[in-house]
């Protein structure tokens, strides 16, 4: 099992959420690398893009449909944001995830806090 399956679908580790649907959970990063970090996850474990399936595409609708949301919410606070999801061996956990971020970065690419001057 996944981080995800174990710590976010099934609702052991307490995150704070921001949109919730039938299919989908969006939630503030737990580890943010950015000012504003959230994570879209499937609920239905798919391990990333280039493994989803045709029967997958309301699955992949609703994810578009929240990250419409979140981006046109990103704009309007912040002026806009980055989106992005990683496949095979740039993922840190095979379930297929979307960032949406914007602001400063706080962490480096191994996680690790940056000083801000």
């Amino acid at each position: 099992m996944d981080w995800y399956c174990e710590n976010i679908i099934q609702g052991n580790l307490d995150v704070e959420k921001v949109r919730e649907t039938d299919l989908i959970i969006a939630f503030k990063h737990t580890k943010p690398f950015w000012e504003h970090h959230i994570v879209i996850v499937p609920k239905k474990h798919i391990e990333s893009l280039a493994e989803s399936e045709a029967a997958d595409a309301d699955l992949i609708c609703e994810i578009m449909h929240v990250l419409h949301e979140l981006a046109s919410e990103f704009k309007a606070k912040w002026g806009g944001c980055h989106i992005e999801t990683n496949v095979g061996t740039y993922q840190s956990t095979k379930h297929l995830h979307w960032y949406i971020h914007s602001g400063k970065r706080i962490r480096d690419q191994d996680g690790n806090l940056i000083e801000l001057p």
